[in-house]
């Protein structure tokens, strides 16, 4: 599924402004319409963590189940918050950021679950730096700067 949704984020955002200039979110805010591409992707992304969110409760309890769970509901209330507040283009940038690394992340649990060590550590690594780059060098000196300078 995770698949689907990075291929979803490529076709839907490769035509849109915002998505090679940040300072495009704020452009006639409040004033945005939403394209219809950019509706199916925040519908599969909402449909895809509230999945995640009850195949969790029902799965094998793991050692991260709390932290999971919250992580999903934080996750959901935020892409609701950015719908309701027509906030789409920033919150679409934000949700491929987390699409991009997650396929790592996934990908090292399950190595670990299949008790690849090694592997699972080797992707992780990978994970962590990338997540370090989008998460916190894309978002916070990127997103959060345009919000501060050019949202004003």
């Amino acid at each position: 599924m995770l698949h689907i949704l990075i291929h979803l984020w490529l076709w839907v955002m490769w035509d849109k402004p915002w998505f090679w200039d940040v300072n495009e979110c704020w452009v006639d805010y409040p004033h945005h319409k939403v394209p219809p591409e950019v509706w199916w992707y925040y519908l599969f992304g909402a449909g895809f963590y509230s999945s995640l969110l009850l195949t969790q409760v029902f799965d094998a309890k793991r050692k991260d189940f709390w932290e999971m769970l919250v992580h999903h509901l934080v996750t959901i209330f935020l892409m609701g918050f950015s719908w309701i507040c027509n906030l789409t283009r920033i919150g679409s940038l934000v949700l491929i950021v987390h699409d991009c690394v997650d396929i790592l992340l996934e990908g090292a649990k399950m190595c670990k679950y299949a008790n690849k060590t090694r592997l699972a550590e080797g992707i992780f690594g990978v994970f962590l730096g990338l997540w370090v780059i989008t998460n916190l060098g894309f978002i916070h000196f990127t997103c959060l700067r345009s919000r501060t300078t050019e949202a004003v």
